[in-house]
């Protein structure tokens, strides 16, 4: 049995994106982030770092594996299922390859752009437009890259897909759009449309105290009913 412990956030989205797409029995252990369950003793105890998501992998009572980090969770389940990762090859490289710039390039760039627009304690015009150029820089980027592939690996959907439906799920939030960028907005719609999507959605909007995936100034969950029109 896998538990998940998470939140609706958009790393967290990643994860229970791949474990709906793998089939695969787990539980959702809710960590309200906004009201600092991510810091209290017993979470820290399960992540020193008190970041979610974090996974606790019991199929062997025995040994336990516990995996923090949304891209190592992926790589994680990708292997142990043998499923959305190539295991050698050009496919394999490029699915790391899109993973790791999601991670280490639009997650932290995404997330700056949400902070100085809506949570910093004080205007910084300066820091809005920075981190508002990187993005759209990066939007573009993914645009072209999916102009001459079906998938962020190629024609197959794998863990590089799930990784930025995360961010992308959660776009309005840090003021990006994709409606104008057609190869982003086919590629977000092809997941959006994956039932698998649907449910991972469904059930983190669901979770007792959840509702920062609302899009400002929209009573509804960002997700499904925000799929962009073509």
């Amino acid at each position: 049995m896998i538990t998940l412990h998470g939140f609706d956030t958009a790393n967290t989205i990643k994860v229970a994106l791949l474990l709906e797409e793998l089939g695969v029995e787990y539980t959702v252990e809710p960590v309200n982030i906004r009201t600092g369950a991510n810091r209290t003793s017993a979470f820290l105890a399960v992540n020193p770092m008190g970041k979610v998501p974090v996974i606790v992998d019991r199929s062997n009572p025995k040994a336990p594996v516990t995996v923090s980090e949304s891209a190592a969770i992926l790589i994680y389940l990708a292997e142990k299922y043998d499923a959305f990762l190539a295991s050698d090859g050009p496919q394999r490289a490029a699915s790391l390859q899109w993973l790791m710039f999601q991670a280490a390039s639009c997650g932290p760039i995404f997330g700056q752009n949400e902070y100085w627009r809506h949570l910093a304690p004080e205007k910084n015009d300066a820091a809005v437009e920075h981190y508002a150029d990187i993005s759209l820089h990066l939007l573009d980027a993914l645009n072209a890259h999916l102009a001459n592939n079906g998938w962020f690996a190629g024609d197959d959907y794998t863990i590089a897909d799930m990784a930025h439906f995360g961010w992308m799920v959660r776009r309005h939030k840090a003021g990006l759009h994709i409606a104008e960028r057609r190869h982003l907005r086919r590629w977000f719609n092809a997941v959006s449309d994956r039932p698998a999507a649907h449910r991972a959605l469904d059930l983190l909007n669901g979770l007792p105290g959840a509702g920062g995936t609302k899009h400002p100034g929209n009573s509804r969950p960002i997700g499904i009913g925000n799929r962009e029109a073509t």
